[in-house]
C-alpha cells in the first residue's frame, strides 16, 4: 500500500513536480491529486472537515491493444504494435483483466 498515495486520494496531500521521479508514478500520483480537488476531499472542501469517502478515487491511465484481453502499463512489452489509453475503471468494466507481467494497477474493491 503507498500510504502518500492514499493520503493525496483522500485530500490530505499535494503533488510536488520540481523534483520528478518514476514517470508512472508521477502520472498515478498527479491524477489522484487532481481528483481529490475536483471532488472537494479533505483539504480541499469548501467548508470544516471533509469525510473520508467510503473508497480512493484512484482511477489512473491503463494501456490495452486492439485485439487483446488484458490492460498493461506504459512501458509492458506487449505494447509494441498497439497502445490505447484507457481509465482503469473503464478497462475493469469492459472485461480486460490485468497483465501478469507488467502488473499494471488493480481496482480497489469495496467489501
Amino acid at each position: 500500500m503507498l500510504f502518500n498515495l492514499l493520503a493525496l486520494t483522500n485530500g490530505y496531500g499535494q503533488v510536488y513536480t520540481t523534483h520528478p521521479f518514476n514517470d508512472y508514478y508521477m502520472e498515478i500520483f498527479i491524477e489522484a491529486g487532481r481528483q481529490a480537488k475536483l471532488q472537494r476531499t479533505g483539504l480541499w472542501a469548501e467548508e470544516g472537515f471533509a469525510k473520508i469517502p467510503a473508497k480512493p478515487l484512484f482511477n489512473p491511465i491503463v494501456y490495452i491493444t486492439n485485439t487483446g484481453e488484458k490492460y498493461h502499463q506504459y512501458h509492458c512489452q506487449y505494447l509494441l504494435e498497439s497502445r490505447i489509453p484507457i481509465r482503469l475503471s473503464e478497462a475493469v468494466y469492459l472485461g480486460y483483466e490485468p497483465c501478469s507481467v507488467c502488473r499494471p494497477p488493480i481496482m480497489f474493491m469495496e467489501y
